[in-house]
């Protein structure tokens, strides 16, 4: 029986730094608090009226939330999920000239 004191020792070690590494701790508190955020925006766009989940502000607000989870989440497990900045479409003129347009140095 003395003997398995070690083995366990070292096995609650190992479990210990795993934990430690992966920052398992962290990582539950930040997924309860995005769940806890999630459902109560669900709970308050269900309570809604058809009218007010068609207007904008309430749509905006219920991205920009949806938004805020996601990216906390997306930073602590490690990766972006959106980028800084949207894409957008560029105009067939515009792109033309933007790369293909090399200034002259002046004198020459």
């Amino acid at each position: 029986m003395l003997e398995l004191i070690p083995v366990f020792l070292t096995a609650m070690s190992a479990v210990e730094s795993a934990i430690s590494f992966e920052q398992l701790q962290l990582r539950l508190v930040t997924t309860n608090q995005a769940l806890q955020t999630l459902q109560r925006l669900m709970i308050w766009w269900n309570g809604l009226s058809m009218v007010e989940q068609r207007k904008v502000y309430n749509k905006e607000h219920l991205i920009s939330q949806t938004e805020a989870v996601v990216n906390v989440e997306a930073n602590i497990f490690g990766m972006p999920a959106l980028s800084s900045h949207p894409p957008h479409a560029i105009d067939d003129a515009d792109a033309g000239s933007d790369s293909t347009d090399q200034k002259k140095p002046a004198g020459k």
